[in-house]
C-alpha cells in the first residue's frame, strides 16, 4: 500500500470513529427511530471490521481531508519557494511525513482514550 492509501485509511478510520462518537452521543440524548438505532448500533464496531461498502463512505470523507491538505502542501511548498527560491523533490516527502506523525499521533491518543487499539 502506497504512503497515501495509507494515509487515506489512516483517515478514514478516524472519520469512523468521530462519526461513532458523534452517533452515540446522538443516540444517548435524542429520540431516534428504532430503524436508524439498529443501523447505527450495526456500524458502532472498530472500522477494520466494517464492510468494503461502508469503509468507503468514510473513505470518501478522508478524499475530502486529503484534498484540504494537497491543497495546504501546495501553498506552503509556494511560500517555500517564494521565500528560498528552491523547491527539492524532498519537500514534498518531508511535508507529508510531519503530516503523518502529527495524525499517527492524534491516533494513538485517540485510541488511548477510548481503548480501541486500530
Amino acid at each position: 500500500m502506497s504512503k497515501e492509501q495509507t494515509l487515506r485509511e489512516r483517515l478514514a478510520a478516524l472519520e469512523h470513529r468521530q462519526w461513532m462518537e458523534w452517533s452515540q452521543h446522538l443516540a444517548a440524548e435524542e429520540d431516534l427511530s428504532d430503524d436508524r438505532l439498529k443501523r447505527w448500533e450495526s456500524l458502532w464496531i472498530p472500522y477494520a471490521e466494517l464492510s468494503e461498502e461502508m469503509k468507503d463512505h468514510d473513505r470518501e470523507w478522508a478524499d475530502k481531508v486529503l484534498d484540504e491538505v494537497r491543497a495546504l502542501l501546495d501553498r506552503l511548498k509556494e511560500e517555500r519557494k517564494e521565500k528560498c527560491g528552491v523547491l527539492t523533490a524532498e519537500d514534498d516527502s518531508i511535508l507529508l511525513g510531519q503530516f503523518e506523525d502529527k495524525l499517527r499521533k492524534a491516533n494513538r491518543e485517540f485510541a488511548e482514550k477510548d481503548g480501541d487499539n486500530e
